[in-house]
C-alpha cells in the first residue's frame, strides 16, 4: 500500500515513494477524499453560496474495498441545508469512523445586505472616540523635572 509519495515540484515526476505491507484480512482506518457534484438549488435560485467544509472522511474497511473517493450530490440543497458525513453512501464492509454529524458541504446566504448598514454606522462610531481620546505622552524629560543639567544652567545665570 502506498503510504507517502514525494513529487518533483516543477515536473511532477515521482521522486520517492513509501510503501507499506498490509494484511488483506485486517480492517484499516483510512481517510478518503469527498468531492461534490452538481450546482445547489440554493445557489441558483436563492443566490446563496455553497461552502465545502470537510474534504475527507475517515472510514474503516478491509484493504480491497478502499475507494479512491466519495461523491456527494448537492443539487437539492437550499439555503440553510447541508450534507453530512452520514449521507456518504458506504458499501460492503465499510464503517464510518468520522462523526456522522460532521458537515461536508452547506449552502449559506450572502451577507451583502448587512454591508450598507455597517458603512452607515461607521461615521458615528468614529466620532465617539475623538471626544474621549487618550492623552498622548511624549518621550523625553518633562519640563518641570529638576535635574543636574537644569541646576547647572540656573546657577550660571
Amino acid at each position: 500500500m502506498l503510504v507517502d509519495e514525494q513529487l518533483d515540484p516543477i515536473r511532477g515526476n515521482l521522486l520517492h515513494a513509501d510503501l507499506k505491507r498490509i494484511d488483506l484480512s485486517k480492517r484499516l482506518r483510512v481517510s478518503v477524499p469527498v468531492t461534490t457534484t452538481g450546482e445547489a438549488q440554493g445557489v441558483k435560485v436563492q443566490g446563496g453560496l455553497l461552502e465545502v467544509i470537510t474534504r475527507a472522511v475517515e472510514i474503516e474497511c478491509i484493504p480491497d474495498e478502499i475507494p479512491e473517493h466519495f461523491v456527494i450530490d448537492v443539487t437539492e440543497l437550499m439555503i440553510g441545508q447541508s450534507k453530512r458525513a452520514s449521507d456518504v453512501s458506504l458499501s460492503g464492509s465499510m464503517k464510518l469512523v468520522s462523526a456522522p454529524d460532521t458537515v461536508i458541504a452547506h449552502v449559506v446566504a450572502l451577507r451583502a445586505e448587512e454591508a450598507p448598514a455597517v458603512a452607515e454606522a461607521a461615521p458615528v462610531a468614529e466620532a465617539a472616540p475623538k471626544a474621549g481620546e487618550p492623552e498622548v505622552i511624549k518621550k523625553g524629560k518633562k519640563e518641570d523635572e529638576g535635574g543636574p543639567a537644569e541646576d547647572a544652567k540656573g546657577k550660571k545665570k
